[in-house]
């Protein structure tokens, strides 16, 4: 935990990383060489008219820095206020891949992390990986405001609204739509990302009726966040109510979808089998799999924000504490002093 006057308090969004454990970890170590490029790709979204803005070119303001945490497998990552980016957990063994930066240097604004990858946003806009790349392949060259990792592949919002992806597309969870996006979750086998407009689309989980389980089928409305699960989707449309949909039965329904709760919203986010939310008064409540309590956080403080990772989760509450729950293996749920 942190103590105050240590700089680890700023209330701001953040994104967190969405994982299957055994029944897709092989997709992480696939061999690039046999990765499948798709250059067309069935889109599903929201029906909502898409009169994109104009993508603008980058203005170069620099973004302030704003406390953000992210959840991965073996790692968790946070931005505090001053632009300070530090991982605790693996920092050794067979799962140490070097995704855990200790405290690189400069000043950051968005911090996602996986499995074996991390990816950061600087204020400038420049992008940054650690620990082993996503396909084999680096992201684009370019301006970023946004970043989200997923199992094999990473896809970022550049500072112009345009979304890109890269990495393992065997599944065409990395093939991007274009238009002018503010916001974007990546999986293991699908990929969903808001649109200025308020459309939300889903792409992927193509090639294989056994991992395309209706999580790219957007219901209709107008969307302000979304968070991906390896089966499912939730996201929050423009008013605050919680949608989810994907898997239903199977041994891999633990309910992420079927008990999903009623009401409106602040905060979302997904872990591999089950999802956190933020309601309007600050109570933090999850559902699904709760495999290592990861979906019994015991945090009686009002919370800002949460993440959801594969077996552990953690919160900032609007005291300006992070909370973290679940699985602690490698002191991932242990944040820095």
């Amino acid at each position: 935990m942190r103590p105050r006057g240590s700089g680890w308090m700023s209330v701001g969004l953040f994104w967190a990383l969405i994982y299957c454990q055994a029944a897709c970890g092989f997709l992480a170590r696939s061999d690039p060489d046999e990765v499948v490029i798709h250059q067309e790709t069935a889109l599903q979204d929201s029906d909502i008219p898409d009169s994109d803005p104009v993508v603008v070119p980058d203005t170069g303001v620099v973004d302030t820095p704003e406390l953000r945490v992210s959840t991965g497998f073996h790692q968790s990552c946070a931005i505090n206020e001053l632009g300070t980016l530090r991982c605790w957990g693996v920092s050794s063994g067979a799962d140490d891949h070097g995704q855990a930066p200790a405290e690189p240097s400069g000043s950051w604004f968005s911090v996602s992390t996986g499995e074996y990858t991390t990816c950061a946003v600087d204020v400038d806009g420049d992008l940054r990986c650690w620990g082993d790349s996503l396909g084999g392949d680096s992201p684009p060259g370019g301006t970023y405001r946004h970043v989200s990792v997923g199992l094999a592949h990473g896809c970022g919002v550049q500072r112009n609204g345009a979304l890109v992806c890269w990495g393992n597309d065997y599944y065409g969870q990395a093939s991007a739509p274009s238009g002018t996006f503010t916001s974007v979750a990546a999986a293991a086998y699908h990929t969903c990302a808001v649109k200025a407009t308020g459309k939300l689309m889903c792409w992927g989980a193509e090639n294989t009726d056994d991992w395309n389980l209706g999580q790219t089928d957007v219901p209709n409305g107008s969307y302000a966040q979304v968070s991906v699960g390896v089966f499912h989707t939730c996201a929050l449309t423009s008013s605050g109510a919680l949608r989810c949909w994907g898997l239903e039965g199977g041994s891999f329904d633990f309910g992420q979808v079927t008990t999903a709760p009623g009401g409106e919203y602040a905060d979302l986010d997904s872990g591999s089998y089950h999802a956190c939310v933020v309601d309007l008064e600050g109570a933090l409540s999850c559902w699904g799999d709760n495999t290592f309590e990861k979906a019994a956080p015991n945090i009686e403080e009002s919370v800002a924000r949460v993440s959801a990772g594969n077996t552990h989760g953690c919160a900032l509450t609007t005291g300006d504490e992070i909370r973290c729950w679940g699985d602690n293996t490698y002191g991932k749920a242990t944040p820095p002093e």
